[in-house]
């Protein structure tokens, strides 16, 4: 009995880890996306007015995950939303699908991408503070020094001197409270609704409110006329293809990981979007942002636990080559 016992926590144990890694690949792949949207959502968002292009952006990224979520045959899984999971959804289009978008774009388009970027990758500080207090979420003390090397590789990637901020920073700093709240409220619906249809839920409810914003504001109608112009459409179909992507692999990596976790390794996009300024924007690096870009590498692979699964393989290894 004792040996079945051992063998059914061996296997749990197993696909715990299977899991977390997927979840882990996931969301890695969610930072490159967020790197390089960010760079080019710089650029979009001045084609057009910024709440309008956000709410092209997110319709269509919102339409496209609709598209998998049916093309995929779960929404069967529809008949079993309950009232509560429903609310959920709401909630999570109105703050993380709609608010946020609105003070992220307008943010955006006053300041810089690289600003920006750096501002909505500090959202882990406040993703590990809400988690340890609504989810009860207790992070190891890896993980604890992986967020604290991690945030001194961030200071150091700006400088490690203080940014001026101005008014754009701070609509970009309201939207990064607003999604890491909206994570709090994710993570629990994620339980029993699927992350394709929480990501798609997300953007078509948050796109329902921002139009509602839009012509309670008088901004649809002179918008409308320039969607056309400048390749306007281009933009906001190229960025909303770039947030469905995001929204897949993020919800699907965050139903695996600990909120901390999940929100430390999208900073990996930060190095992303500084890399393309420095291409392309003549933002050149100094030796300080070079040290923060590795500490921030080191600070996410602490988090999520990859030195110390390094370490295992390692000492796997050995004892392998002893027997033999």
């Amino acid at each position: 009995m004792d040996s079945y016992r051992k063998h059914i926590y061996k296997n749990m144990n197993y696909l715990k880890n299977m899991n977390y890694q997927k979840g882990l690949n996931l969301v890695f792949l969610t930072a490159i996306i967020s790197g390089f949207s960010i760079f080019l959502n710089k650029y979009g968002v001045s084609k057009v007015d910024p709440y309008f292009y956000t709410f092209l952006k997110n319709i269509s990224a919102g339409g496209m995950l609709a598209g998998i979520f049916l093309f995929f045959g779960e929404k069967s899984s529809l008949k079993n939303l309950t009232k509560k999971d429903f609310l959920r959804l709401v909630l999570i289009g109105l703050i993380g699908g709609s608010a946020a978008f609105l003070f992220f774009f307008k943010g955006l388009s006053i300041t810089t991408a690289f600003k920006g970027s750096l501002i909505h990758k500090s959202m882990f500080i406040f993703v590990a503070a809400l988690s340890f207090f609504f989810l009860k979420e207790k992070l190891k003390k890896e993980a604890v020094l992986g967020l604290i090397v991690l945030l001194s590789g961030a200071l150091l990637f700006q400088g490690a001197r203080p940014v001026s901020l101005n008014s754009g920073d701070f609509y970009i700093l309201i939207a990064v409270l607003l999604w890491s709240i909206e994570i709090m409220i994710s993570k629990k619906a994620l339980k029993n609704i699927s992350a394709t249809l929480v990501g798609a839920s997300r953007l078509l409810i948050g796109s329902v409110f921002i139009l509602i914003f839009l012509f309670f504001a008088g901004k649809f109608h002179p918008a409308l006329t320039l969607m056309f112009q400048n390749n306007a459409l281009l933009w906001t179909l190229i960025s909303g293809l770039l947030l469905a992507l995001y929204n897949l692999t993020f919800y699907k990596g965050l139903k695996y990981l600990p909120s901390a976790v999940a929100a430390a390794t999208l900073t990996l996009g930060l190095p992303i979007t500084g890399i393309l300024s420095l291409i392309f924007a003549d933002k050149a690096w100094n030796g300080e942002e070079i040290l923060g870009a590795a500490l921030i590498l080191a600070g996410v692979s602490l988090a999520g636990g990859l030195f110390g699964r390094i370490g295992q393989l390692i000492t796997r290894s050995e004892l392998k080559n002893e027997k033999i």
